[in-house]
This record gives C-alpha cells, structure tokens and sequence, in this order.
C-alpha cells in the first residue's frame, strides 16, 4: 500500500461556514501568496506553505494550523498599512489596518476585520472581495509579516483533497 492510500480524506473534519460564492475569492487569495513566494526568506516560505494548505483545503478546517500571514507597506512619516490573514481550527478572518502618526499628535491605529468565518457558526461575516483589492495594492514589493502557532506534528500533510465546496 502506497502513501496515497494510506492518506485519509478531509471530508470528515469540521467546516467554515463558505459557500460556493466565496471560492473564487479564495483562489485569489491562494493566487497572491503565491505570486510572492520567489522573494521570501525561508521563515516566510514556511508561513506561506502552512497558510495556503489551509486555504486550498477550504472551506474544510485543517486540525493543527494557526497562523497568520500578511504584507506591511510602510508610507511617509511612521505611516504604514496592513492586510494579513488569519486561520486556525477555530476561525479564518482577513484584516486590513494601517498606521497614521503626526509628529505634533502622535499615533494612531485603525484595525477592520473584513471577513470572518468560524468554525462551527452557520454564517461568514463580511468582504473578501474589499480584502483583496487592499492585499493587492499593498502586497507589491511590500514586507511580508507572518506569525505560525501550528501544531506541526499534529497537521496532515498529506490528506486526500475533496472539494468540499459544493457541499451544503
């Protein structure tokens, strides 16, 4: 018996609250990490890798991952924005944000959580679409930010792959 057969499918985990309407949006996503991927260091390629397993396995929860990835564009002044995404066993959400700071105010911080879906919730909440349009404009030559809480010894690498997108 091969790997492949020894590999289970994900069909039978836990699943966020996507529809179909979303999947696209999702391959967008899965799209731009990738077009980044030649300019990572090695820290940031793992992130990456770690994230879009778990977003191809969408809307399917991947046990283990918890990490968030992302790209920072800093502008004039200590000005700087964000868009990062975030997904767990427990929740996927995009965020964008960004920075101001006057040198005779000081700073300030504006943080949006754009979309959010939970594990075990029936409905997703918010824009993938205005995510994106934001990642897009920022992501250009910008410094990846990442952070990877996952449980590596307990993700399955190498599960079967079922669309699960079709699925009510």
């Amino acid at each position: 018996m091969d790997r492949d057969d020894e590999a289970k499918g994900i069909e039978d985990n836990p699943r966020f609250p996507l529809r179909v309407k979303h999947r696209a949006q999702v391959e967008d996503i899965i799209d731009l990490i990738r077009g980044h991927l030649v300019r990572m260091s090695p820290r940031e390629l793992r992130s990456a890798a770690i994230a879009l397993l778990a977003l191809e396995r969408l809307p399917f929860v991947t046990p283990g991952i918890d990490v968030s990835f992302g790209f920072q564009e800093a502008r004039s002044g200590g000005n700087y924005a964000w868009a990062d995404l975030r997904i767990s066993e427990e929740s996927f959400s995009l965020n964008i944000g960004q920075h101001f700071y006057d040198p005779d105010v000081g700073g300030d911080t504006e943080t949006q959580t754009t979309f959010e879906a939970k594990e075990g919730d029936e409905r997703c909440h918010g824009s993938i679409e205005r995510w994106l349009e934001t990642a897009s404009q920022i992501a250009d030559g910008s410094p990846i930010s990442c952070e990877d809480y996952s449980d590596h010894e307990s993700v399955d690498w190498i599960a079967r792959e079922v669309d699960g997108w079709e699925t009510p």
